[in-house]
């Protein structure tokens, strides 16, 4: 017998497995059961969200806290075991799809308290990697630290935003010795033009230096299902109204036809094709 089954009372109490029966949507109106269906697809998004290729290894996260508050952890100590279980077994299969060499040991689902969740909610967070062995579970005193975030550089982004310059009062002839002020130009940006076998899209940037790759974060962003492109796949900078490419990702860029050597910035022109797998994008 398994622990699901030893302990299916009070799984079911928790649980929302079942939710067209008339039980299960009475206790989910009291608000005593787990939204497991709903933890379980954040998990599954979360994984797939942060999949990440280096060189031919597929890095999949690993580890994932679901963090209740504390009266719902407190009300479902008996059954938060088997919650984490089924939720190991329901990620596994899907894991599985994009790297078949997955094993079920690398993955670790974990309950925690946070007391900023309200009733009846919860939050998950994930690792790549299973904590150390003997290492303390996540607790209400112990919630993981955030990740730090990179500083960016102080000459990143905002060198080229619009700007208006009050220039010194100008005497106009003839004009009743009234001043006028002379505004200089506001910089321009740049355009990138981004085609696919399916769509062309127009990006627009007034910042000096952006990247492109497949994470939401990256400012031009190429969808890949096959994770062949990779987070920041690629940076181009302009300087001095010139600009300069650096291919990052290992499945490699091409300028012009021309595969680019990784790491080693180059400088592209106005009109330049560079193509990053199925994609390519032109300066305007």
């Amino acid at each position: 017998m398994g622990l699901k089954d030893k302990l299916k009372g009070a799984w079911n109490r928790v649980s929302d497995l079942d939710d067209e029966s008339a039980s299960a949507k009475e206790q989910a109106s009291a608000g005593d059961r787990i939204p497991y269906k709903k933890i379980s697809k954040e998990i599954k998004e979360l994984m797939k969200k942060n999949v990440d290729v280096v060189g031919r290894k597929i890095l999949i996260p690993g580890y994932y806290i679901v963090y209740f508050g504390e009266e719902d952890r407190e009300m479902r100590k008996d059954v938060e075991e088997v919650m984490c279980e089924e939720l190991r077994e329901e990620l596994y299969p899907e894991m599985r799809k994009i790297n078949p060499e997955q094993t079920k040991r690398d993955i670790l689902i974990e309950a925690g308290t946070d007391p900023d969740v309200e009733l009846g909610k919860f939050r998950v967070e994930y690792r790549m990697k299973r904590p150390a062995p003997g290492a303390h579970k996540p607790t209400a005193a112990a919630r993981p630290a955030p990740t730090p975030q990179p500083t960016p550089p102080p000459d990143d982004d905002n060198d080229l935003m619009a700007t208006v310059i009050e220039q010194p009062a100008v005497s106009v002839p003839d004009a009743d010795d009234q001043a006028t002020i002379i505004q200089a130009p506001v910089t321009d940006g740049f355009s990138i033009i981004v085609k696919s076998d399916t769509s062309e899209k127009s990006h627009q940037f007034t910042k000096k230096k952006i990247s492109i790759g497949r994470a939401s974060q990256d400012d031009v962003v190429l969808e890949s299902e096959d994770f062949s492109i990779s987070r920041g796949h690629a940076l181009l900078e302009m300087r001095d109204s010139k600009f300069f490419l650096t291919p990052v990702g290992v499945n490699g860029s091409h300028l012009n036809g021309e595969e680019l050597t990784l790491k080693t910035e180059v400088e592209v022109n106005r009109g330049d094709e560079i193509k990053i797998m199925n994609f390519t994008l032109i300066i305007l």
